[in-house]
């Protein structure tokens, strides 16, 4: 007998939620209609419960913990206001699941084999945000994803901001609204997207979640800089529709460097290196070298690099 299989595409949702690893990680929990829960790892809604229990997944954490955002920021907090206890949570899981399957349907019961399964084959499937293209019926457009501050009605709330294959983008407190890069960019600007909170006094909101205070005392609070978020977007918005990003273009150029060695080449990758957002230079190498080569090309060429 030979081995196959199908494919097929379940709709969810995404809601704020945290991530025990150590340390803490804000996340985007994915409620799928199949009542499937994605927090890292799978698991059915009833399994999810576990995870509540042994606080792999969180509603809250202490103040004075230190909660990092992806490709954004860290935050050490001083004061929090949270919306639910780990009971309270799943209830208000359980209830994100009715919205998108109200008569709790073709539920999905996972089981023990699959999931020892997929922790030995270290399986990860990665949601894909999308969106309707209205023009052309009811066809997906997918798209990708990326942490943000948002500032509305005078709140700073921490979002998403999504771009899809066409180029367009949204945010996720800003409801059936689609933006331009163009628009996105202004946003920077004109201090609506934000990368970082000044204000001492001025709490974020996570919505789903609840709100945080940040503690402006201590280096453990960091935030990155508005103009590397800004092409970061860009290289989302290239990515998600098919063209080559900076880490594509530095990484080819990086390649013609090393069969070329010549100073016109070697100044052509400084300058697509320039252009690779800060955060993400380390996706230059693998885990281990990260971006150290491109460094010692362009700081120590002399250096030769052992084969």
């Amino acid at each position: 007998m030979g081995k196959v299989y199908r494919q097929q595409r379940v709709k969810g949702v995404t809601t704020p939620a945290i991530m025990n690893n150590l340390n803490y990680y804000y996340t985007n929990l994915i409620v799928y209609e199949d009542g499937i829960i994605d927090c890292w790892e799978k698991s059915h809604i009833v399994q999810f419960k576990a995870k509540l229990n042994n606080r792999r997944v969180l509603s809250s954490i202490p103040d004075g913990s230190l909660l990092s955002v992806y490709n954004l920021a860290n935050l050490e907090i001083k004061e929090a206001r949270w919306n639910y206890n780990a009971d309270e949570f799943y209830e208000y899981i359980k209830s994100v699941l009715l919205t998108i399957n109200p008569e709790i349907a073709n539920i999905y019961s996972t089981t023990q084999r699959e999931l020892d399964e997929w922790e030995n084959a270290n399986v990860l499937e990665k949601p894909i945000p999308y969106k309707i293209n209205e023009k052309f019926g009811h066809k997906t457009l997918k798209g990708e994803t990326n942490y943000c501050f948002y500032k509305q009605d005078n709140k700073v709330h921490l979002t998403c901001i999504n771009a899809y294959s066409d180029k367009t983008l949204s945010i996720d407190v800003v409801k059936d609204k689609l933006f331009s890069l163009e628009e996105i960019e202004s946003f920077f600007d004109n201090k609506t997207l934000l990368t970082s909170v000044s204000n001492k006094d001025e709490w974020i909101y996570i919505d789903g979640l609840g709100e945080i205070l940040v503690d402006f005392s201590t280096s453990n609070t960091h935030f990155i800089g508005t103009s590397e978020k800004k092409k970061e977007i860009i290289d989302l918005v290239k990515s998600v529709s098919g063209e080559k990003d900076s880490l594509k273009i530095c990484t080819d150029a990086y390649h013609e460097y090393l069969t070329d060695p010549t100073e016109r080449n070697r100044e052509a990758l400084r300058k697509t290196y320039n252009a690779v957002p800060e955060q993400n230079r380390c996706f230059l190498g693998d885990m281990d070298t990260r971006d150290s080569d491109y460094d010692r090309i362009l700081n120590d060429p002399k250096n030769k690099r052992e084969v």
